[in-house]
């Protein structure tokens, strides 16, 4: 089986490039407002902090107007990553297909991004909730149809996240795989002890899925300055190549 990989919905290579472009520059308003305000920004009622934050939209597209040869994808989703499907969204209200498809792409990415983060002064959720939380809007917020690929294309656990499993193992995430995307192929860095293991061990989920053991229990961090998941990510894969 063939392990989960990104969607391409038939765009081609020079598509793709431009759209992570206006991926890369979806929030450079965000970004100018918080490094000129810093903790400036004024807090002196809700309305006002909201209304800075959502003018980022248009900060973004007039800043990147400044910059020669910006793909016209670019200014797409820059635009419209805060639209909804219901036409909740700002700044322009779009309602279903008024959005272009690339600005419901970034719709998704950018919430998922938001809520497996650290937002002020709350703390991120592992991504299997916050997809949860994204799919229970149910078409009201986000593009069903979009959402379903989204989980396919990174799984509900998606690679490099660090979980802990039901016996107190640390492991990060290696591979997906369609249709059993609770079931990831896993890189167990500590053992239940919370012993580092001297060799990383792989296991497939899906082999030891009636194992209780081995169920992944919980997304978790590892504070040790010596853990590095993308270390623990690759330690196998170079032996494999």
């Amino acid at each position: 089986e063939t392990p989960v990989s990104p969607v391409p919905m038939g765009f081609d290579k020079e598509t793709m490039v431009k759209v992570g472009i206006g991926g890369m520059l979806h929030d450079i308003g965000l970004s100018t407002i918080l490094t000129k305000n810093g903790t400036d920004i004024p807090r002196v009622n809700g309305q006002e902090y909201s209304m800075l934050m959502k003018s980022h939209v248009k900060l973004g597209l007039e800043l990147i107007k400044k910059i020669p040869d910006i793909p016209l994808e670019a200014f797409t989703i820059i635009g419209q990553h805060h639209e909804r499907n219901d036409g909740t969204g700002y700044p322009n209200g779009l309602v279903g297909d008024e959005t272009h498809i690339l600005g419901k792409m970034a719709q998704i990415v950018d919430e998922f991004d938001r809520l497996t983060s650290k937002i002020e002064d709350e703390y991120p959720i592992s991504p299997k909730e916050a997809l949860k939380k994204i799919l229970e809007q149910g078409g009201k917020g986000f593009d069903t149809g979009l959402v379903q690929m989204f989980i396919k294309a990174i799984g509900i656990y998606p690679v490099g996240t660090t979980v802990e499993l039901k016996n107190s193992s640390i492991a990060v995430v290696a591979e997906n795989y369609p249709g059993t995307l609770l079931q990831p192929v896993i890189n167990v860095v500590y053992d239940s002890s919370g012993k580092r293991n001297e060799r990383v061990k792989q296991i497939d989920l899906r082999v030891e899925k009636g194992a209780s053991e081995f169920q992944i229990k919980r997304v978790t961090k590892v504070k040790s300055r010596s853990f590095d998941p993308m270390d623990a990510l690759m330690a196998l894969r170079a032996n494999a190549e």
